[in-house]
């Protein structure tokens, strides 16, 4: 029908998708309308009404869809929802007509694309063939990128800002920046020569100096514009040109920047000439789809020789090794990239959901260990909570301590192979929520603490003669620390050991949890 593929934003249907034969087969279709994280809008009857049947259900395509509709000529609410769900669609909801569930009649559903398939990261045996345009900077890193990409035998076109349009050489011009005739020049002079680009690398921005090697003057404000003339102004007038030039679409157009996003915690982008071209790129990509826009941060100006070369190594990688990615930072040798995306927590296995709800209840879970040994395999899996019996009372988990026995279990190296190797926690502290029967001295709200197995979890079931309540004053933290050092060390001196005043005793390793709490009881 001459719909351009991936090509619409928004797509909005009324009472129409029901009326096909393959309701999978006509969301597919129109996933294949929709862009990168567009949506479907569309309008349906959604009520179970015999007339609906007698009317509807006199066309024999009706009952051809016998998998989603065997027995009605129309699907509820909840099973459109399960629908859109199962092919692929994310962040689906719906809004019926009325307050009333009785009454809903028609619902609105409101659903996100499916993400398009992840694409494999390829790798170029060899760059023979390859064609790149390279719009270089004046500080080398450009230089040194053509010079590996030559060495693979890659053609690359460099173009260097000047004061107009000439060609120097066969792979070498020089344009006005400011001048969108030379950028189409540029653009005609490649077309007539049959020189088709499948990558434009743009690394002006890398002559924009940084933050603090700037002068008051520099950072006055009209500074800070005439920047952009080799920044975005640039960016934006090659977009244009791209669109309109008969050259043949690249398939990528690469923007190199320095330390102009902010990636981590701690980082302070110097950038700051360069950061309106991210927000343009943003934009262009969900304007021009026929090309990949993509933006590589480069982290600050490298220090040593040796880093400069890391960061070309990883530029060619970038360059040969495509999976995908368009916002890419690189940070203390490390790789980021900007791969955030709208869900929903329903869309997520129980094990990846936040445990906290938006309306402040919690799942329950605890903490596991698939692999004794290796603490990277640390969980919180999702698990059920237990019903207080008699004399139990169940706890919202605060704060849990931390044993050796807990330890040794984390390191695989704890004795023997109990059932329980795996789990962990024995002291916790928390607020009751609810008491079993012939429970008298505790009532849900009592902070308290105490001992049970496998404490380390959001709710704990524990017999009541197993905690006691905390006094004003303590912590949950600091009453997490007590009940296992201190029944130990309390067993063993008054006890065991049966000690009495004016006698005196050795405690050996004093530092640790129990021989601090035999300690302050000797």
């Amino acid at each position: 029908q001459g719909i351009e593929a991936h090509g619409y934003d928004l797509v909005v249907a009324s009472n129409v998708l029901h009326a096909t034969a393959d309701l999978h087969k006509t969301l597919a279709t129109v996933a294949e309308c929709l862009a990168a994280d567009g949506l479907l809008l569309f309008h349906e009857l959604t009520d179970h009404n015999i007339t609906y049947d007698n009317i509807f259900g006199l066309f024999d395509e009706w009952w051809s869809d016998t998998e989603l509709r065997p027995e009605r000529a129309l699907m509820d609410r909840a099973a459109w929802v399960t629908l859109l769900r199962d092919c692929g669609y994310r962040d689906v909801q719906s809004f019926g007509h009325s307050p009333h569930p009785d009454q809903q009649k028609q619902s609105i559903f409101i659903a996100q694309a499916p993400r398009m398939a992840d694409t494999a990261a390829t790798i170029a045996p060899s760059l023979a063939g390859d064609c790149y345009l390279l719009f270089a900077d004046r500080h080398g890193t450009s230089h040194a990128l053509q010079h590996e990409l030559t060495a693979r035998d890659a053609r690359v076109i460099t173009v260097m800002a000047g004061d107009r349009f000439q060609r120097e050489e066969d792979d070498r011009f020089t344009v006005d920046p400011a001048s969108k005739e030379d950028l189409n020049a540029l653009l005609a002079a490649l077309t007539a020569d049959h020189l088709l680009p499948s990558t434009v690398v743009h690394a002006w921005s890398l002559d924009h100096p940084a933050v603090a090697s700037l002068s008051a003057d520099q950072l006055a404000p009209d500074a800070l514009v005439a920047a952009q003339t080799t920044g975005v102004f640039h960016a934006l007038a090659l977009v244009q040109a791209l669109a309109a030039s008969p050259l043949a679409e690249p398939a990528r157009v690469i923007f190199l920047t320095r330390h102009s996003v902010h990636v981590t915690e701690t980082d302070r982008p110097t950038g700051l000439a360069t950061v309106p071209l991210t927000g343009l790129l943003r934009v262009t990509r969900n304007e021009r789809l026929e090309q990949r826009w993509i933006q590589i941060d480069l982290a600050p100006t490298p220090p040593t020789a040796d880093d400069a070369s890391l960061e070309i190594a990883d530029l060619l990688n970038e360059l040969i090794l495509d999976d995908g990615e368009v916002e890419v930072a690189y940070r203390d040798g490390r790789r980021y990239v900007n791969r955030l995306h709208r869900t929903t927590p329903d869309e997520f296995p129980l094990r990846q959901q936040n445990a906290l709800q938006p309306d402040g209840s919690v799942l329950p879970y605890r903490l596991e260990i698939d692999k004794a040994g290796v603490l990277t395999d640390l969980r919180l899996n999702a698990t059920t909570r237990r019903a207080p019996g008699p004399e139990e009372i169940e706890i919202l988990v605060k704060a849990g301590g931390v044993n050796f026995r807990d330890v040794m279990k984390a390191l695989g190296i704890y004795p023997g192979n109990p059932i329980d190797l795996k789990w962990f926690g024995d002291d916790v502290a928390g607020v009751v929520i609810a008491v079993g029967e012939n429970v008298t001295s505790i009532r849900p709200g009592d902070r308290v603490g105490g001992l049970t197995a496998y404490s380390f979890r959001a709710y704990a079931t524990l017999h009541q003669n197993l905690c006691f309540k905390l006094p004003d004053g303590i912590s949950f933290e600091e009453a997490a620390t007590l009940p296992t050092v201190f029944l130990t060390a309390h067993y063993a001196i008054n006890h065991l050991a049966r000690m009495r005043r004016g006698e005196r005793i050795l405690i050996h390793a004093g530092t640790g949890g129990v021989g601090q709490a035999a300690i302050q009881i000797a």
